[in-house]
């Protein structure tokens, strides 16, 4: 009889603490699902007048049990004085944990990669050992950008059936308002060439 007992609190106790566990608030419940993402930032011009733009698209794509995968790439665009431009992107993956708490959603990222994905010189593409030069020469990881155990926190605005919107700081402290619109694709939908 004793080890019935002892069996049934121990199932009580893990189904409470299954049913807490997969308890969700209306946010955590909005945001679960796929969502896509498209930034474009200025990079500031350098000692020679360069200029460029910073682009990000992805799909980030939110699950019930509190992680996060995104898959998207980083497109750097530079422009030169005299006319000339230069893109390199890059492909990323990246393992996230999410939880939202009085309406700031925090995401911890624990695993990131990226992968060179091509070279363009004034629109065209660069032969593939130039490429390969380019991507061994560059002093830029995107891993740089989303380091492992970086934590974000962005306060929700609003979360609906098509629409996340979020305020975040950047690096400099300034509140910048994103928004991610819901989908239902992968990111292999959204990749530019």
């Amino acid at each position: 009889m004793v080890p019935r007992i002892i069996a049934f609190f121990i199932a009580a106790f893990w189904f409470s603490f299954a049913g807490t566990a997969l308890a969700q608030t209306p946010a955590e419940k909005a945001i679960v699902g796929r969502w896509l993402v498209e930034v474009t930032e200025p990079i500031a011009p350098d000692e020679s007048g360069s200029t460029g733009e910073l682009r990000v698209t992805g799909v980030d794509e939110y699950l019930a049990d509190g992680t996060l995968r995104s898959q998207g790439q980083v497109i750097m665009l530079f422009k030169y004085p005299d006319g000339a431009t230069l893109e390199a992107a890059w492909l990323t993956t990246a393992l996230s944990e999410w939880r939202i708490a009085n309406s700031v959603l925090s995401e911890r990222i624990l695993e990131v990669k990226a992968t060179p994905d091509y070279v363009k010189a004034n629109g065209n593409p660069a032969n593939k050992s130039d490429q390969e030069e380019f991507f061994r020469q560059a002093n830029f990881s995107v891993e740089d950008l989303m380091p492992r155990g970086q934590t974000t926190q962005d306060q929700i605005i609003t979360i609906d059936v098509d629409r996340f919107v979020y305020d975040m700081k950047d690096a400099a402290g300034n509140l910048m308002r994103r928004t991610k619109v819901r989908t239902t694709k992968d990111f292999s939908a959204f990749r530019k060439s």
